[in-house]
């Protein structure tokens, strides 16, 4: 199966690695707002970032 471009989420984004998984926060274009998730274990950034834009996007609905 081929790894499909997925459009970016949003162009701010901080990442935090710590021993055994991440945590990312997103900030709002528009308004600055932010949004941390919930640490993701595991190695792989890539798969944590996907799962952690899925999260969110819940909690981008106001701007």
């Amino acid at each position: 199966m081929k790894d499909e471009q997925v459009p970016m989420f949003t162009a701010k984004c901080r990442t935090e690695q710590t021993t055994g998984g991440f945590r990312f926060t997103f900030f709002c274009a528009i308004c600055g707002a932010g949004f941390t998730t919930p640490f993701i274990p595991g190695n792989d950034q890539k798969l944590a970032l996907r799962l952690a834009e899925q999260e969110a996007r819940l909690h981008f609905n106001r701007c």
